[in-house]
């Protein structure tokens, strides 16, 4: 079954026009556009005859269902809406070096994309070789294709592009019959489906879909007779996620990449590009739809018509580069946009602190191998924690145990290993200056979800004191929500940790556990889940290992590097396993080698297949 909702989950900004919303409903247009920055800026207004309060937390319940993943207890279901949305809010990484700038003369290219820590496995690594098809890499089990890998000749690898690909529409229903909506100063039926889906050992349930010329509806307001809409890329004609890669997977060089991208709507992606001849590129791609008039980050009127879509933005609109001066391209789901950039192609991007710190690694040093790359793929040192630790040097605190704690931290080789108590007060102290930090200006449950969303603006905020997050005296200010966080750190890790600080340790804190959606008791639990797997990084460096708390629930479980001299010398990671069969030798089998920070061979000749094949397994036709 090929889905879209999986591409719903991965792009757009659906949920980010629901916070902004809420935000702006709270504090103001004005105010909401100083907490939270488009990027690039622009104006963003209430649209004429929207009310905002029809965008509540219930509409966000809803969004977060689509993609969020089939489960089979309630508490598994809660449990895997709150993941979709932390999904979300994480990345991908990929680069890609020249020649000039790798070890063996020829281009090396990195990618490690990331998601849920689903269990069976999300990626299956495959090699597909037929007349015109010779490619290896990884996909998601029910699709065809390569959507990361290489063929004979070129290597690409992807991370999410965070076009604004979605948008809310506020449409008027009729008070007389609100199976009726009102556009362009007529009242038109809405489009009606029905389905009944079977139970076991219940009744069918049977479900009404409604739908108006901007898309379906989410939720409606009796009381408003209004409805808000959900105008989204997957629902246009060919939008599957990832058919494009039947098309990628046979590309030869730089224009027929080009060409088969131009088939890519969904997600949007920001390829980067190496291939034999010693040409690197970046191109991103994916359906971005023209706004003519308005830049998408509000809900708008669905009944006046004025609101519309007028096309797509080409693959030459879009960001891309060929052959860059810098000998490296690389991408994090950052803002990818030029400077002068005003059209609107998208506004909400990730934190930039894993693009700050992999551009900082890759200008440190002339050339790379395979090995420093894997070494980068699992790089663990928070560029925030670089220009907020400082901050600390002279300033001092009354309670010795938090003295203690400013000293580990200013003394920390800042690397988030898990043999490091530092990492584990660190990791605290940034939640918590950022709890403060934003709590000082945005009330109650808004507060979470902007700290969630908003994360960016912290080490701008404390480095650069000043509005709107400090009053005049700013500087002094910062310096005391800085002790009032550590103060905060040090009383919850003894609460949780006990008072003895050398047994912090972050790694006996921060695991990943790849727990399957039949593990709804302990007993199946314990013969399918694996894990906990103890863990370096945090969210928001290059090995990201964020999720709820302390636990990583995202991040890349396949990680490939490309070595296009030789492509029998590239190497990956998956995990848990190739196989979805409980009791196969190859249902968790990786997991180790993941959680070890350890590769695998890609072979990729005939010759280098043959003497890793473990087994061959012969399809005869019938008689």
């Amino acid at each position: 079954m090929l889905s879209r909702a999986e591409g719903f989950a991965m792009g757009g900004n659906a949920l980010g026009e629901v916070f902004r919303a809420r935000l702006t409903a709270m504090v103001g247009p004005q105010r909401a556009v100083q907490l939270l920055p488009p990027k690039p800026s622009v104006p963003v207004n209430v649209p004429p005859g929207i009310d905002l309060g029809i965008i509540d937390d219930h509409l966000e319940g809803q969004l977060l269902t689509i993609g969020a993943g089939a489960r089979f207890s309630e508490r598994q279901t809660r449990a895997a809406v709150l993941d979709a949305g932390l999904s979300r809010l994480e990345g991908s990484n990929n680069w890609v070096v020249a020649g000039r700038k790798s070890e063996a003369g020829k281009p090396l290219l990195a990618n490690d994309p990331h998601r849920n820590l689903d269990h069976p496995s999300l990626r299956y690594l495959v090699h597909l070789k037929a007349p015109g098809w010779n490619v290896i890499g990884a996909v998601q089990p029910y699709l065809p294709g390569v959507s990361v890998g290489h063929n004979e000749r070129i290597a690409w690898g992807l991370t999410v592009f965070l076009t604004d690909a979605q948008d809310l529409y506020v449409e008027k229903l009729n008070p007389d019959n609100p199976k009726q909506y009102e556009y362009r100063a007529k009242w038109i039926d809405l489009q009606t489906q029905k389905d009944r889906i079977a139970v076991k050992g219940r009744e069918p349930v049977d479900v009404e879909y409604q739908y108006c010329v901007h898309g379906p509806v989410i939720t409606t307001d009796a009381q408003r007779h209004e409805a808000v809409v959900l105008r989204w890329t997957g629902a246009e004609p060919g939008t599957v996620g990832y058919l494009g890669d039947l098309s990628i997977d046979r590309a030869g060089n730089w224009e027929e990449f080009r060409n088969a991208l131009a088939r890519h709507k969904t997600p949007a992606e920001n390829f980067v590009y190496a291939d034999v001849d010693g040409n690197i590129g970046y191109q991103a791609a994916g359906l971005s739809p023209i706004r003519p008039n308005w830049p998408g980050l509000l809900p708008v009127p669905g009944w006046t018509g004025e609101y519309e879509w007028k096309g797509w933005f080409s693959l030459d609109d879009l960001p891309h580069a060929f052959n860059p001066e810098s000998g490296f391209l690389a991408t994090a789901n950052d803002n990818v946009l030029p400077p002068a950039e005003k059209r609107p192609i998208g506004y909400e991007w990730a934190n930039p602190a894993r693009i700050n710190r992999i551009r900082k690694v890759l200008t440190s040093r002339e050339k790379f191998a395979v090995s420093d790359f894997e070494k980068l793929q699992h790089d663990a040192v928070p560029w925030n924690a670089e220009q907020i630790v400082p901050l600390l040097k002279n300033l001092k605190s009354d309670d010795a145990d938090v003295e203690r704690a400013r000293a580990q931290l200013l003394a920390w080789d800042k690397n988030m290993l898990r043999s490091s108590t530092a990492a584990t007060i660190y990791f605290v102290w940034e939640e918590k200056a950022l709890q403060l930090l934003v709590g000082s200006k945005i009330a109650g449950p808004l507060a979470a979800e902007y700290a969630r969303r908003g994360g960016d603006v912290l080490v701008p905020a404390l480095t650069h004191p000043g509005r709107p997050w400090f009053g005049q005296n700013a500087a002094k200010d910062r310096d005391t929500l800085l002790i009032a966080a550590l103060a905060a750190t040090v009383k919850d890790l003894k609460q949780k940790c006990g008072n003895d600080m050398s047994q912090w340790t972050w790694g006996s804190l921060h695991s990943a556990t790849f727990q399957h959606p039949l593990a709804i008791n302990a007993q199946m639990a314990s013969l399918l889940n694996v894990g906990p797997i103890s863990r370096d990084g945090y969210g928001l460096t290059v090995l990201s290992t964020g999720g709820k708390g302390f636990s990583q629930t995202v991040g890349a479980t396949f990680r490939e590097v490309l070595d296009v001299s030789d492509w029998d010398r590239s190497v990956a990671t998956s995990a848990p396993g190739q196989s979805g069969q409980p009791g196969s030798d190859h249902f968790s089998d990786l997991a180790k080698l993941w959680g070890d920070e350890h590769y695998f061979p890609l072979p990729y000749s005939d010759s280098a297949v043959n003497a890793n094949a473990e087994a061959v397994l012969m399809l005869l036709p019938g008689e």
